[in-house]
């Protein structure tokens, strides 16, 4: 089995603007990520924070739970991680994503 890891590169105050890399075994194999998810959330199931303005100007945050279980991720993006590794290291692939995932609106940098 390989070694994944990913990383998100947006960062606060615009969490929602970076590309993700992904390594495998140190090499960086990013190129093997679909263009139209390289700038997006990876969708993975995770507990996130929203935030919204009640009464004017104050935010109010709350936490939600949103994304796809492992097997769900696998089996939508398996068209795609067939390029980065064999089966049995899917869901390692999975949770390098999940440990990074974000979704918009999640830091409250655009506050």
């Amino acid at each position: 089995m390989s070694e994944y890891k990913t990383k998100w590169t947006g960062r606060y105050p615009v969490l929602c603007h970076g590309t993700w890399l992904l390594y495998k075994d140190g090499k960086n194999v990013s190129n093997l990520i679909p263009e139209d998810l390289q700038d997006e959330p990876m969708g993975c199931a995770g507990w996130f924070q929203e935030w919204m303005f009640v009464n004017g100007w104050e935010t109010e945050w709350s936490s939600y739970h949103d994304g796809l279980s492992a097997d769900e991720w696998i089996e939508e993006n398996e068209y795609w991680l067939k390029e980065v590794g064999p089966e049995e290291d899917y869901k390692d692939i999975f949770y390098a994503f999940q440990e990074n995932d974000w979704r918009g609106g999640s830091c409250g940098g655009c506050i």
